[in-house]
C-alpha cells in the first residue's frame, strides 16, 4: 500500500515506519518526526502525500490520524488519481469528508492542503512528473526553514496550481472572509465557498460489499462508505477577481477555491485549469 509522507527540514534521516492500519502507519511515522523534532529543537513539517495513489488512503484514514495537519490537496504527478473516479473520490472531496468526520466526530482540528509538483522528470524529458504544476504559498517575514515551516503549521499558507491571491482575509469578528484575486492578463476567475454547515451526518452509508458484483467489490478497493452531497457543498459563487463570504454561524468551516479560465503551462491533465486553494476557516473545537 503505497502510503508516501514527505518530513520537511529533517536533520537525521528516518526509517519508514509500518503499521496494522492505514491510519496507524500514517501516525506511527509522524510520531517519529515529532520526537526528532523535539530532539533536534527545530522545526518539521510533516505531510502526506496523494491520497488517491493507488488508492492507498481513505478519507477515513486521513481523519482518524489525527496527528496529521498537512496533506496533498494537489500532487502534479499525472498518475496520483487527483480527480479520482466512480468509485472513489477526488482528493477535494477527500479533504472535505475528512475535515467534517475530525469536526464533528472526533474534535479534532482540520486538515490544511498543500500543492506540490512531485517531480521526479528534469531537463526536458518528456512525460512523467515535471516540475512547477503545484507549489504553497507562505506568509512569512523571512525565508528561512524555521519561519517557512511555522508558517505552513500555522496555516498561514495557501496551495496554487497557478493562480496567485493578493490577499485572504478572514475577520472572525465581523465573520467574513474575503478573497482577492492577482490580475492575470485577460483571465477570468470563478471564486467557490466551499463548506459543511452543522448538523450533517458526519458517519456516511455503508455500502453493501455483498450485494456487489466481484469485480465492483474490487474496483471499490478499501471504500466502505458513501457520503453526503452536504459535506463540502458549494455555499457560494461569485465571478471575478474579489468575493467575499459571510458567515452564518452554521458552518463548520469554509474555504475558498479559485478557478482561472487560464490552463497551467504544464498541465497534469486535459481540460485542467490554473487553481487556488485556501485553508479551512471558521472553525472551532469543542471546550
Amino acid at each position: 500500500m503505497p502510503v508516501h509522507i514527505n518530513a520537511s527540514n529533517i536533520r537525521d534521516p528516518l526509517a519508514p515506519a509500518g503499521g496494522r492500519t492505514v491510519s496507524e502507519t500514517i501516525s506511527n511515522n509522524l510520531r517519529a518526526v515529532e520526537e526528532q523534532a523535539e530532539k533536534a529543537g527545530r522545526e518539521i513539517l510533516a505531510h502526506l502525500n496523494h491520497p488517491n495513489f493507488g488508492w492507498a488512503v481513505t478519507a477515513e484514514d486521513l481523519a482518524h490520524a489525527v496527528l496529521e495537519r498537512h496533506f496533498e490537496i494537489h500532487n502534479g504527478h499525472p498518475v496520483v488519481n487527483q480527480l479520482g473516479n466512480e468509485h472513489h473520490p477526488d482528493v477535494e472531496r477527500i479533504w472535505d469528508i475528512a475535515n467534517t468526520i475530525r469536526l464533528v466526530e472526533l474534535g479534532a482540528p482540520p486538515l490544511f492542503g498543500i500543492a506540490t509538483d512531485d517531480s521526479h522528470n528534469y531537463h526536458g524529458k518528456p512525460g512523467g512528473a515535471r516540475p512547477g504544476r503545484g507549489w504553497t504559498m507562505i506568509r512569512a517575514t523571512h525565508l528561512t526553514p524555521e519561519h517557512v515551516v511555522r508558517a505552513l503549521q500555522n496555516g498561514d499558507a495557501y496551495a496554487s496550481t497557478g493562480v496567485v491571491l493578493r490577499a485572504i482575509d478572514h475577520d472572525p469578528v465581523a465573520r467574513r472572509l474575503r478573497v482577492e484575486v492577482e490580475p492575470d492578463g485577460d483571465a477570468t476567475f470563478a471564486i467557490r465557498f466551499v463548506g459543511t454547515l452543522r448538523g450533517v451526518d458526519a458517519t456516511g452509508t455503508p455500502i453493501d460489499l455483498a450485494s456487489l458484483p466481484e469485480d465492483r467489490r474490487k474496483a471499490l478497493g478499501r471504500e466502505r462508505r458513501r457520503w453526503s452531497e452536504k459535506i463540502g457543498a458549494e455555499l457560494a459563487r461569485a465571478e471575478g477577481p474579489v468575493a467575499e463570504y459571510a458567515f452564518t454561524g452554521d458552518e463548520l468551516y469554509v474555504r475558498a477555491v479559485i478557478t482561472s479560465s487560464r490552463e497551467p503551462d504544464d498541465p497534469s491533465w486535459k481540460g485542467q485549469r490554473q487553481q487556488a486553494w485556501t485553508q479551512p476557516m471558521g472553525w472551532t473545537l469543542p471546550k
